[in-house]
């Protein structure tokens, strides 16, 4: 079995390939190239005691995933994949949801929230927060997220607590490198926003110009 951490070299390699090639493709093209890309790296992994496949509130499909370790009274974890707003699904972070799942101990439910351009700021939030605030999670829930997706579970955790009222009770915050500031003059951006860094600070300007179009709305996403 491969672990996460052995298949990294070979996953930066390919994503290097795919970043070469991506200025040629429209975004449908992308999107299909980029699954493409990440499949594979979910093979492996553990087990789950049970997985199944259910929509939520919204028309949003979901996997929920229930690990043989599961522990008793413990939250439900509710994760939000990356993918710059644009791209992305359930599949392609299936092996990542299952290693949290089980090395937490807990359920877990992936959610495949809508993309944008079909979906934008802050419809894609207050979509998210709908089929949220209707799940069942007696122990509450766990709001999960990297990149794009770590962006909307805060942004889906701080509308609950404006909004107040029913739900499932937010017991903590899973995120892993968050786009927490449109703002691209950030040091970050000097340091890190060029080749041969991955998430150059070109592809930063278009998922935002994507997700979220107007400037002054994008400072509240």
């Amino acid at each position: 079995m491969t672990t996460l951490g052995e298949g990294a070299p070979v996953l930066l390699e390919a994503l290097a390939e795919f970043n070469a090639a991506a200025g040629a493709m429209n975004l449908a093209e992308r999107r299909v190239a980029a699954r493409a890309l990440r499949l594979p790296w979910n093979e492996g992994g553990p087990e789950m005691r049970a997985t199944r496949d259910v929509i939520l509130t919204g028309d949003i499909p979901a996997r929920r995933y229930e690990p043989s370790t599961l522990r008793p009274d413990t939250p439900t974890l509710v994760y939000f994949h990356g993918g710059g707003w644009v791209m992305l699904d359930i599949d392609t972070h299936d092996r990542l949801a299952r290693e949290l799942a089980d090395a937490a101990g807990m359920p877990a439910l992936s959610l495949d929230w809508p993309l944008a351009p079909e979906s934008m700021f802050p419809a894609t939030v207050d979509t998210c927060v709908k089929a949220v605030r209707e799940l069942h999670a007696p122990h509450g829930i766990v709001l999960g997220g990297d990149s794009a997706g770590a962006n909307i579970a805060v942004a889906v955790a701080l509308a609950l607590l404006d909004a107040g009222g029913p739900g499932p009770r937010v017991a903590a915050l899973l995120l892993s490198y968050g786009a927490w500031d449109c703002e691209l003059t950030r040091p970050s951006h000097d340091l890190f926003g060029d080749a041969p860094f991955q998430l150059t600070r070109e592809k930063m300007a278009t998922f935002w110009e994507i997700y979220c179009p107007d400037p002054e709305a994008r400072r509240s996403a």
